[in-house]
């Protein structure tokens, strides 16, 4: 895809200065200490960055014990945002906020700023995208104001501990911090991608993680797209319901019969849970190694459970109306089951990567079988709810229905 880059509508004035790396968090939020303290004797606005709402109320705490007046914009007072930010580039102001707080919102110079240097954005740790970084650090020096942008950054912070090499932690573990008011600046050739690396490496595995995501959703979406055509037959009368519903029994009672049942008590349990709550016992003929004779002592009260209904809704024309219901429902419950059951695959089935699978090919399978099993209890549920559910029919006309 072609990209054209659009040049700024004024030239850039802001001045991006490289990064200090440290060993240690606090070594870090020391020295970035000294840095806005620095500052704001000056007079320069000051907009802290940080990664998360805990470190915005550390350094709330540690500006409060230097006496600095601050506003702080995170979760916790995000009503306020578009105004915290606007005031954000007056003499003087401190405001610390979180990484994404402010987009959009104009962050105007205030008297005398622009020449004391412009709004300066501090960064106190860099995040798991550059595509972040570089939002925070556009925050200063909009439409040609002047301003500056600074990174500090630890060897404790995330996207470092989460992406970096293996070297770069046994340099932690090995550390001594000397003197805290004195933090060592690392320097060298290693040391000066190092954030940079670490945040492709995080972006590439954004990138995978994204991909995987939509290779998950398409699973889902033909999955949907198979039970939304079943419901919308069902819906518009495009189907003979009763053909369907005959249809169904008969596989439904044929899978039934050819189960092996080693008691009566286990085919009575089974047809009481199932089937109809009005059969008593198993006849003392009923030969259970017979599968042709439980077919037809199952079909027997298959029939007599579905005619009775069909006799009750029939003169009231709600019939069709109570098989629509019945199907419906079955649908509906185990699509419900089945979306749960893909959004926990898809989380379980991620570390497969570890132990040499595709796990998109995992997915794709156990996807598969998961959804071949569903049109089974589907169908299962249906007759369920043919024979078992409670029908009403109200003084109104109105069919009035309870499924187990």
């Amino acid at each position: 895809m072609a990209v054209i880059r659009i040049p700024t509508n004024r030239p850039r004035q802001r001045i991006d200065y490289p990064d200090n790396l440290y060993v240690t968090l606090p070594e870090k939020v020391y020295a970035s200490l000294e840095y806005i303290k620095e500052y704001h004797a000056k007079g320069n606005p000051l907009l802290v960055f940080v990664g998360s709402v805990e470190m915005s109320q550390l350094y709330s705490s540690l500006l409060l014990r230097e006496g600095i007046a601050h506003n702080v914009l995170n979760a916790n007072n995000a009503a306020r945002e578009a105004q915290i930010i606007a005031e954000s580039g007056q003499m003087g102001a401190v405001t610390v906020a979180t990484s994404m707080a402010g987009r959009g919102t104009d962050i105007k110079l205030g008297k005398g700023v622009a020449e004391l240097g412009g709004l300066i954005v501090i960064g106190t740790e860099r995040m798991e995208s550059q595509r972040i970084d570089l939002q925070i650090r556009g925050r200063s020096g909009r439409q040609g104001d002047p301003g500056m942008s600074k990174f500090f950054v630890s060897l404790e912070d995330d996207v470092i501990k989460k992406f970096a090499p293996s070297w770069v932690h046994k340099k932690y573990k090995d550390y001594q911090v000397q003197d805290m008011t004195q933090p060592e600046i690392l320097k060298g050739r290693k040391y000066r991608n190092l954030v940079e690396r670490a945040q492709h490496a995080s972006d590439s595995a954004g990138r995978s993680a994204r991909r995987q995501t939509l290779e998950y959703a398409e699973s889902m979406n033909i999955q949907r797209d198979m039970i939304y055509k079943e419901r919308n037959r069902l819906i518009d009368g495009s189907r003979d319901l009763e053909d369907v519903v005959l249809d169904i029994i008969e596989r439904y009672t044929e899978a039934v019969a050819a189960e092996h049942y080693a008691s009566r008590e286990l085919l009575f349990h089974f047809i009481v849970t199932n089937i109809s709550f009005h059969v008593k016992e198993i006849p003392d003929n009923l030969d259970l190694s017979n599968q042709k004779q439980v077919r037809n002592f199952i079909q027997q009260v298959v029939n007599r459970e579905l005619s009775e209904k069909k006799e009750l809704l029939e003169k009231h024309d709600l019939y069709e109306q109570f098989l629509r219901l019945s199907m419906l429902k079955a649908i509906d419950d185990n699509w419900v089951e089945q979306v749960d059951y893909l959004q926990q695959l898809s989380m379980a089935i991620g570390g497969q990567s570890a132990s040499q699978k595709n796990p998109i090919v995992e997915y794709y399978q156990e996807a598969y079988a998961g959804f071949e099993a569903m049109k089974e209890q589907i169908r299962a549920d249906m007759v369920r709810n043919l024979l078992m559910g409670l029908v009403e029919v109200t003084s109104k006309g109105e069919i009035m229905t309870h499924f187990p």
